[in-house]
């Protein structure tokens, strides 16, 4: 998710922690608090997301380190093929030079007779 790269994976943890203690505190001192019951169930709401966008910026950052994985080995695949194709190159220019040398060499015993 694209927005997630954008905020730090603290804030998630810290809507969980204050949600849960604003619960516990509205719940126990609920005498003492004006519209406790509102606060009580807004902080379960804000718990519930905080839980959720925490799981959702884990799996972003699970696939994202995949996906970095992924385009290392990628790139190792890209130079080694390179390297590859350099020595299929070497090899393939000797063996085209010593078919030419023995095409030269026939056509030489051919006019020679």
């Amino acid at each position: 998710m694209f927005i997630l790269n954008f905020i730090p994976t603290w804030f998630f943890f810290s809507l969980v922690v204050i949600s849960t203690i604003v619960f516990f505190i509205t719940k126990f001192f609920s005498t003492f608090i004006p519209y406790a019951k509102l606060v009580n169930y807004f902080s379960i709401l804000i718990f519930s997301l905080g839980l959720f966008l925490t799981g959702v910026n884990w799996n972003n950052d699970y696939w994202l380190e995949k996906l970095r994985i992924e385009t290392i080995k990628v790139e190792q695949a890209v130079k080694n093929q390179e390297q590859i194709n350099k020595e299929l190159e070497i090899e393939r220019n000797e063996k085209l030079t010593n078919i030419n040398k023995r095409l030269n060499e026939s056509k030489n015993l051919i006019v020679n007779l």
